[in-house]
């Protein structure tokens, strides 16, 4: 899944797309181009095609708001105790919760200085 959605998120120039990528690099995940024509949604996240099933990925209410996806029923108490210190990237195929991506976001050393 980390594959699937470092595909979808190489052409977005926005912090999380750039560590999903990053991750994959590091995992050594090669991928080629899977998908089609990819639509951006400022804000919320990306949908696309991979053969003939609808993937997208990004903010919790674009997948489950904004698209209606789902959890499976097998995954459901997961889902709800996933850890809130991370930031959490949705990625559903066919309008079920395929992977959550939880992506460290540590405040930064000049945060206290650029707020005073």
């Amino acid at each position: 899944m980390l594959r699937v959605a470092a595909c979808l998120e190489e052409h977005f120039p926005h912090s999380m797309a750039k560590a999903v990528v990053r991750a994959a690099k590091d995992q050594h995940l090669e991928h080629e181009e899977m998908h089609s024509k990819v639509d951006y949604i400022v804000a919320h996240g990306i949908a696309s095609y991979i053969g003939d099933k609808r993937v997208v990925i990004g903010s919790n209410h674009f997948v489950f708001e904004d698209e209606k996806c789902t959890v499976s029923e097998e995954y459901r108490e997961r889902f709800l105790l996933l850890p809130t210190e991370y930031s959490h990237l949705y990625l559903a195929i066919e309008n079920e919760l395929a992977a959550v991506i939880c992506i460290e976001d540590p405040v930064r050393e000049e945060a206290a200085a650029v707020i005073r």
